[in-house]
């Protein structure tokens, strides 16, 4: 449990002195269990990083980061409308 308390909080921006602190253990345990754990992730296939290989694949990814990004323009949108003048440098 301990490792996966170094890594969880390490990766949501902890910093390291505070992290071996509160868990009790040296700088190089610290490290030790972060590697650990990320090697351990990058190992598993169910966790591990994929990547689009094939043509079809491709048009997915890019598919959905269209959609993400017109999501998060739409909210913007509304979010920012009862603001009497919005503007849109990127527009121009």
């Amino acid at each position: 449990m301990i490792m996966l308390h170094c890594l969880l909080r390490w990766l949501i921006g902890g910093s390291y002195l505070d992290i071996r602190l509160s868990a009790g253990i040296s700088l190089a345990k610290f490290y030790s269990c972060v590697y650990s754990c990320i090697d351990a992730i990058l190992e598993s296939e169910d966790m591990a990083y994929k990547f689009p290989s094939t043509e079809k694949e491709l048009d997915e990814a890019a598919l959905c980061n269209a959609v993400h990004v017109i999501g998060h323009f739409i909210k913007n949108l509304l979010t920012y409308s009862s603001i009497e003048k919005v503007t849109f440098p990127f527009l121009w």
